[in-house]
């Protein structure tokens, strides 16, 4: 809801922890095995410590 309401600088940035937060959430409902969770984890991890190193994050269209 605060992100209807924020900055544009700002909502561009809660609506993108609402998608990764979002996306960590769903990863156990949507996996029968816990190594295949385990993976997509490690996954999205590895890519947001890429994007941090990289030091710019609006130039990914993940992001």
């Amino acid at each position: 809801m605060c992100g209807l309401f924020a900055d544009r600088d700002v909502k561009d940035f809660l609506f993108a922890i609402y998608a990764l937060y979002h996306e960590l959430e769903t990863i156990t409902p949507r996996t029968q095995e816990f190594s295949l969770g385990e993976v997509g984890l490690k996954w999205r991890r590895e890519t947001l410590l890429a994007f941090k190193l990289e030091g710019n994050f609006s130039k990914h269209l993940m992001v």
